[in-house]
């Protein structure tokens, strides 16, 4: 998701906050004052304040927001050098709660004797094609946004196909792009246990770094 916390106001003002809790946030004294740097990430979801005293701020899907006010807060989000990609609640608890986190994160941890392994391999392939999906979109703006000479630099294995999405749209180009895992990569004895690994080490193995 992009690092940034999202509420529109009564007044109908989008307002936009970096999210200090994540780590691709931008920070005070960052290496993004020094250069140009852009931000792209999914955004899934918004609070939007009510005129009603008694009602407090409610979360909203993307989904539900008319065309203006899509439009709007992507205005806003460009003013801070943030690009979003907009993905259905379906296409995006697949890709999040489904294949990031129930599938990927118990891997990565060497935990998977705490997920239910059954209920994953029966919703795998549909939990698979959401990952896809959003690593694809999250690729096409990449690539609409880059210039030659840009660096790339691509957030932990949310995002493991990223880098050979972006290469293969952008042929010829070699564009720089760097991966960073946040956590352990896990051993081959776990890898190996997982039906799609080959296509994610090979989105991996497409970075530079």
């Amino acid at each position: 998701n992009l690092p940034v916390k999202i509420r529109q106001n009564i007044e109908k003002e989008w307002i936009v906050e970096w999210d200090r809790d994540q780590l691709s946030a931008r920070s005070e004294k960052s290496i993004a004052d020094k250069m140009e740097a852009v931000w792209v990430g999914v955004v899934t979801g918004v609070m939007i304040e009510s005129s009603e005293a008694k009602e407090a701020a409610k979360y909203v899907r993307t989904d539900s927001l008319d065309d203006g006010q899509r439009r709007t807060l992507v205005e806003k989000l460009t003013s801070m050098s943030c690009h979003p990609v907009f993905v259905s609640e379906e296409t995006h608890d697949a890709f999040n709660v489904g294949f990031c986190k129930s599938v990927l994160w118990p891997l990565m941890h060497n935990a998977q004797a705490l997920t239910h392994l059954q209920e994953q391999m029966r919703n795998h392939q549909k939990m698979w094609l959401g990952y896809q999906k959003v690593n694809q979109l999250i690729a096409a703006m990449v690539c609409a946004l880059y210039k030659k000479g840009d660096s790339i630099w691509v957030h932990d294995y949310h995002l493991s196909l990223l880098p050979d999405a972006i290469r293969s749209r952008l042929v010829g180009l070699s564009p720089t792009i760097i991966f960073f895992f946040h956590c352990p990569f896990p051993t081959s004895e776990v890898w190996r246990s997982l039906p799609t690994r080959t296509n994610l080490l090979k989105g991996v193995l497409a970075a530079n770094v």
